[in-house]
């Protein structure tokens, strides 16, 4: 229902349902962009890849390459007190727990040129509260405001509005198949186009990196059985 390319896509199944960002910045567009490590005792789970287990400064450090882009911080003090956080106080306080100030993925002080470190111009936060149905001010630190730029700055090219349908080898290579989403072309049937690449690094999320590697292997690309598997761990 609605736009192909509208903001929200919301996944509505018996099981699991799940809202997703849909534009160039991916989820990051509309989640809470809360910066908070994962505690270390949540990759002593088994269901995580060895390697994640095994090699602590290995994910130390990609966390710390992460939060040099990312810039996470907490509410400074000169912001109004909000309400939320009040509220998150006192529930801390009422069971004993440790509080503070979670860091968010958010500029709360506007660049000295008024744009970034990947020259994106950047706002302060004015507090409006609409990170989750998408900051309109540039305030929030999003993907499209500084993974995204850096790569288009080393020569990377973006393009937008299109939907990856599967890959196929080529070869040494391999071919992306894809439609253009608005135009008009499934009122035909019309075939997908595709692009020549010799490497894919796939990147669509959780949802979308699995849905494209599905549609792959029905196509005759082999993969492990255990893609689209483990969601959570009710499938145990």
């Amino acid at each position: 229902l609605g736009p192909a390319a509208g903001l929200f896509d919301f996944r509505v199944n018996k099981d699991i349902s799940v809202v997703l960002g849909c534009g160039l910045g991916g989820t990051s567009l509309v989640n809470a962009n809360v910066g908070l490590r994962p505690e270390p005792r949540i990759f002593e789970d088994p269901v995580w890849p060895e390697a994640f287990r095994s090699d602590a400064a290995l994910l130390d450090d990609s966390f710390q390459h992460a939060e040099a882009v990312l810039q996470p911080q907490p509410v400074p003090d000169s912001y109004a007190p909000l309400a939320k956080m009040r509220a998150h106080e006192k529930s801390a306080q009422a069971m004993g727990a440790k509080w503070y100030r979670t860091p968010l993925y958010v500029t709360f002080e506007k660049p000295a040129n008024g744009v970034n470190a990947f020259g994106v111009p950047q706002d302060a936060c004015i507090g409006c509260g609409d990170c989750v149905s998408g900051c309109n001010f540039h305030a929030k630190n999003t993907t499209l405001m500084n993974y995204l730029p850096d790569a288009a700055n080393w020569g990377a090219e973006i393009f937008t509005e299109v939907s990856v349908r599967y890959l196929q080898r080529a070869g040494d290579g391999w071919l992306v198949f894809y439609q253009p989403i608005g135009v008009g072309r499934e009122k035909f049937n019309a075939p997908d186009l595709f692009v020549r690449a010799d490497i894919v690094i796939l990147g669509a999320g959780t949802l979308g990196s699995t849905e494209i590697l599905l549609r792959s292997a029905e196509r005759g690309l082999s993969l492990s059985q255990k893609v689209g598997h483990n969601f959570s761990r009710s499938e145990e």
